[in-house]
């Protein structure tokens, strides 16, 4: 009779995920990037997420923290002031906590009149762009059936065109669209 010899069965902990020279994708941020790997760490078998922790990069319950973490990261956008309204700026400042005077109410031109006509560029923006640069080519079909049930015509209100116009459709998703793919098209 033979002895027989202890059983050396690999269980999925035993086999790492990937090997030198695989292509993966890593995230950063909320970037994701192609990386080769160059070495394998004989003790990690996963991702590192804090020094102590190991974190099966396949667990999706890591990957929906990661995103809401992403989500919620502040996104800084920086607008150049010119030097002569950083001065206006100051004199404000100076007129308001040192001097004690309230600023005359109402401001002509108030912020309302400075706006419209910045919002309705980019409204008329958003209408002309959605067509051309911002549907999926899935999405193009729907755009085609809203366009063609439209009963806009030449003798049409302005308030029947607003109310036909895309940016007066379409939601949230397709404006992000327009921040994502053309924001180098906007003058601020």
């Amino acid at each position: 009779m033979k002895a027989s010899k202890p059983s050396t069965k690999l269980t999925a902990a035993d086999v790492p995920l990937f090997a030198v020279n695989d292509i993966i994708l890593v995230k950063h941020g909320i970037e994701i990037f192609d990386a080769k790997i160059l070495r394998l760490d004989e003790n990690s078998m996963g991702v590192m997420k804090k020094k102590s922790k190991v974190v099966d990069p396949f667990d999706d319950s890591v990957v929906i923290k990661d995103h809401a973490r992403d989500l919620e990261e502040e996104v800084q956008v920086s607008i150049p002031i010119p030097m002569t309204l950083k001065k206006v700026l100051i004199d404000d400042w100076k007129k308001i906590t040192q001097e004690q005077q309230w600023i005359d109410m109402p401001r002509v031109p108030s912020v309302r009149s400075i706006t419209r006509p910045m919002l309705e560029g980019l409204e008329a923006y958003f209408n002309r762009a959605l067509p051309l640069i911002l549907l999926y080519r899935h999405e193009r079909a729907q755009y085609n059936q809203i366009a063609a049930s439209s009963t806009v015509t030449d003798d049409s209100s302005a308030a029947d065109r607003a109310a036909a116009a895309p940016a007066a459709i379409y939601g949230a998703e397709h404006l992000l669209r327009l921040f994502g793919t053309a924001i180098d098209g906007l003058v601020w």
